[in-house]
């Protein structure tokens, strides 16, 4: 490719992906989806509903690269291929991997599933729920979803990204894969079947009504298991279903039974063959305090200190730390909590590192950190969560992680079940907008360069303009 040809691409590219937010402004969830082929020659392709083709036409007359351009007409907008794919894997027993991406000049769900034994068993599953038939669905059976890459069954073309399904056309930039479910819960259950298989060592479940409880379950799970999310009083089905696919070797309750009652303790044990332990305190500070004293030992390198009152910091800290085999526990703004003083004492870390800025953790409480290491204290903040996030993640990973997963910063459900898939697939959390991209997460996807980006949540949380627009940022 001569420089020549390689500035004219890029140039498209900037174009493409201003028309694509003009498109997505203009449409909404009509939005069906646009993308480039590189060979034989440089085209645009805009896919469009039947209802919305003249009106696309029409704009697209405007665009500078209109003369490269043709409309495709399909039958389903990305918002519905995105609740299909929810449903594939809502309904799916056994783990898969959905992707969307083009198919022979139309956007189609691609779900990857390993083995022929549970190929059998999607099939039936997808024949129950009445998905089996549906022209813009393509099962493909792989050896494993890690090997080759996930996406990546034969058929894909040399040197495409992972994620790419079968019969992509050359340099085509396939979308983010999104895990999520009708609701938290199931959203959490999608989550979980993704990276983890059957017969974990353990499965943390927290409240998915409140938030602080769980906030250092993600370090503690250092990637041995999921989090998954109940209400005080039930077990979702979509949450069920998960337990029996995990068939986990133990099940650790994350908070007191004013959040997660002990009849939803004692249900849970007939989804294990081990014990179903309760790690709580009197309150969130103690409860993480608890958490810390069941699967940390004296002497450990680091702990990180986040706190309490809000969740940003400590979810997005979660699979650093856990990368780092060391706790989060938790603080007031401006005086450390007796439970937090008390596990400090008995931890004696070499360094202890603060999750945010001062408006949340003050100096005087860094300051009186000092008495419990005998190194440093440090602080990784940034002017708000998302920069936060991303001082978070600079200091954890290298560019090239295998995954990053995205998340949003309004609410914690998501990023927290994302917490512990970060920890195993050693990935950070970087939070979002519902609608942009803050510059501080742009930033950071840019230096990371990951091999694969994953949307957490449905489009109420990320919306589709912006997984369209992250497509940018895998490597």
């Amino acid at each position: 490719m001569t420089d020549d040809e390689a500035k004219r691409i890029f140039q498209v590219r900037d174009a493409t992906g201003m028309f694509r937010g003009m498109l997505l402004d203009e449409l909404g969830d009509r939005f069906a989806g646009m993308w480039i082929e590189h060979e034989p020659e440089l085209r645009v392709f805009v896919a469009a509903l039947p209802a919305d083709a003249a009106r696309v036409a029409a704009l697209l007359k405007t665009q500078p690269f209109c003369d490269m351009a043709e409309i495709v007409e399909t039958q389903s907008s990305l918002a519905d291929l995105d609740k299909l794919a929810a449903k594939v894997s809502e309904a799916s027993p056994v783990p898969v991997e959905t992707r969307i991406g083009v198919v022979k000049k139309a956007y189609k769900v691609t779900v990857l599933v390993a083995g022929e034994e549970n190929r059998r068993l999607l099939d039936k599953a997808l024949a129950d729920a009445g998905l089996a038939s549906r022209p813009d669905l393509i099962v493909e059976t792989v050896p494993s979803l890690d090997q080759p890459p996930p996406g990546s069954p034969p058929g894909t073309p040399p040197g495409s990204p992972p994620g790419t399904p079968p019969g992509s056309p050359p340099g085509f930039l396939p979308l983010p894969p999104r895990y999520a479910g009708s609701d938290r819960y199931s959203t959490a259950a999608a989550i979980s079947k993704a990276p983890f298989s059957a017969g974990v060592d353990v499965v943390y479940v927290a409240t998915g009504v409140n938030f602080p409880d769980a906030l250092a379950g993600a370090a503690a799970s250092g990637g041995h298991g999921p989090i998954l999310l109940v209400t005080k009083d039930t077990i979702p089905a979509a949450v069920a279903a998960e337990l029996k696919r995990l068939k986990p070797k133990r099940i650790v309750v994350l908070g007191g039974e004013g959040v997660v009652s002990q009849t939803v303790q004692s249900a849970l044990k007939e989804y294990t063959s081990g014990k179903t332990a309760r790690q709580a305190g009197s309150d969130r500070y103690s409860t993480a305090a608890a958490v810390s004293g069941e699967h940390f030992k004296p002497g450990l390198a680091v702990v990180f200190v986040a706190t309490g009152e809000d969740f940003p910091d400590a979810l997005t800290g979660g699979p650093a730390a856990a990368k780092r085999d060391g706790p989060i526990l938790l603080t007031a703004k401006d005086k450390l909590p007796a439970a937090t003083v008390a596990e400090l004492r008995r931890l004696k870390p070499k360094r202890i590192v603060v999750l945010g800025g001062e408006g949340v953790v003050s100096q005087t409480a860094q300051s009186a950190l000092k008495r419990f290491t005998s190194g440093d204290v440090t602080r990784l903040a940034g002017p708000d969560r998302y920069a936060t996030g991303a001082a978070i993640s600079k200091d954890a990973y290298k560019p090239g992680v295998p995954v990053a997963y995205i998340a949003t910063g309004e609410d914690f459900p998501d990023a927290l079940a994302g917490g512990a898939a970060g920890a195993l697939k050693d990935g950070p959390v970087l939070l979002v907008a519902k609608d942009s991209i803050p510059e501080a997460t742009v930033a950071e996807l840019k230096r990371l360069k990951p091999k694969q980006i994953i949307v957490l949540g449905g489009t109420a949380a990320v919306s589709e303009k912006v997984r369209n627009a992250l497509a940018d940022y895998a490597s």
